[in-house]
């Protein structure tokens, strides 16, 4: 942790706000300071504000959370104080609304780059702002954009989101199983609308009809994940163990949805489905590198918060098992404090790598993100020693309720 907060300084982020850029330094920084009181941090978090702000009065590519706008103002509502926030927060309030507005289609809808991502923002910053509005507004959308079925109410991904590798295989489209791009993604932030009180009875309904569909595609007795990473027609494409795709992220999506309607029968499934991926051979995982998105320190973090909602030993257990694996993979004088993202193109994070992944040397590359790089690999690490409850994994629908 200590060598991630030196190195960070030294490494010139991506381009984009958060999800590569500035913001996860920000982010970084402000939790750093906050978990050690470090003052050095504190400084460190002041100077990068500034230069996410200047990159906010240039023209900002996206909307997404993670890339956009949505992410600079998820990590403002997160750790600036409430005046400074605000006036930010407005604006930035202002341009999705318009975005809205302006409705493109055909939408995208998913927790990386689309309505979930920017109801995620909303939520962080409600009740400020005109966060209420948007909230209802992409619930109209997402209400809109699904398709009733009789094993529940699902939503496409449509080709022209999928890269062109993937066109080739599913030139129709599919339907995404995994958090950060697919339909756990819609749940978990239903289950937290639900929870917030955001149109609780609209919420409801729609949670209820997509988990009902959700569970109609888990694969019984199947030797990896019980749910695939996308389905097209004649089609399946095989997940690692992941947060982004595979069983960890829909247990979190389907232990929220338990959590926020109080079913008991959920929350026995996402348990069963949790403790089964905890028992999971790291052989067969598919984990190549440490970061949250699929790599081990992020297997190791949602473990560890399964473990604290529910006591369980099994998932304490996974939690240090996958931490230790984690942290193994550091190698001195390499990436960032020695940590290295593994980043092969064409990319598909949620596929299974291939046999001999991570023997390219030309595939490493350093990387400062969230997501996939050593801000998520330091904020893990601190989320494992502290008694503090993270919050920060609230943007990656990490958070998980108390047992019930």
């Amino acid at each position: 942790m200590q060598d991630i907060a030196a190195a960070l300084p030294r490494h010139e982020p991506a381009s984009g706000l958060f999800g590569g850029g500035l913001c996860d330094h920000l982010l970084f920084h402000a939790c750093y300071s906050s978990c050690f009181d470090d003052d050095g941090a504190a400084r460190l978090a002041e100077r990068t504000l500034s230069g996410v702000l200047e990159r906010l009065d240039s023209r900002v590519p996206s909307v997404a959370l993670f890339g956009g706008l949505a992410g600079a103002g998820w990590v403002f509502a997160h750790v600036l104080e409430a005046d400074e926030e605000d006036a930010w927060g407005s604006r930035i309030d202002f341009v999705l609304a318009d975005f809205l507005n302006r409705r493109p289609s055909p939408l995208q809808y998913d927790l990386v780059s689309g309505l979930v991502g920017m109801g995620v923002y909303a939520l962080e910053r409600r009740p400020h702002g005109s966060s209420e509005a948007m909230l209802a507004t992409l619930l109209s959308e997402l209400e809109q954009l699904g398709e009733r079925t009789r094993e529940g109410t699902k939503w496409h991904t449509a080709p022209v989101w999928l890269p062109e590798h993937e066109r080739r295989v599913a030139p129709g489209g599919y339907e995404n199983l995994g958090l950060a791009h697919g339909i756990p993604g819609i749940i978990g932030l239903l289950a937290r609308m639900v929870v917030a009180g955001v149109a609780v009875e609209r919420s409801r309904v729609l949670l209820e009809q997509a988990v009902e569909w959700l569970l109609a595609q888990k694969r019984p007795d199947w030797a990896g994940n019980c749910f695939a990473a996308w389905m097209a027609v004649d089609v399946e494409q095989e997940a690692r163990l992941a947060w982004c795709y595979g069983d960890p992220g829909v247990a979190l999506a389907l232990y929220s949805a338990a959590g926020a309607l109080r079913r008991r029968d959920w929350r026995d499934e996402a348990i069963a489905i949790i403790m089964r991926a905890a028992a999971r051979p790291e052989q067969t995982a598919g984990v190549v590198d440490a970061g949250l998105c699929h790599g081990a320190v992020g297997l190791a973090h949602v473990f560890n918060r399964f473990f604290q909602a529910t006591g369980a030993r099994a998932l304490r257990d996974a939690a240090q098992r996958w931490l230790h694996v984690g942290v193994n993979m550091r190698r001195e004088g390499r990436g960032i404090a020695g940590f290295e993202t593994y980043s092969p193109a064409p990319s598909d994070e949620g596929a299974m790598p291939h046999p001999t992944a991570g023997r390219d040397a030309s595939s490493w590359r350093p990387d400062s993100s969230l997501l996939s790089g050593a801000v998520g690999i330091g904020l893990s690490l601190m989320a494992a020693i502290s008694d503090d409850v993270p919050t920060w994994d609230r943007v990656m629908l990490m958070d998980v309720p108390a047992d019930f």
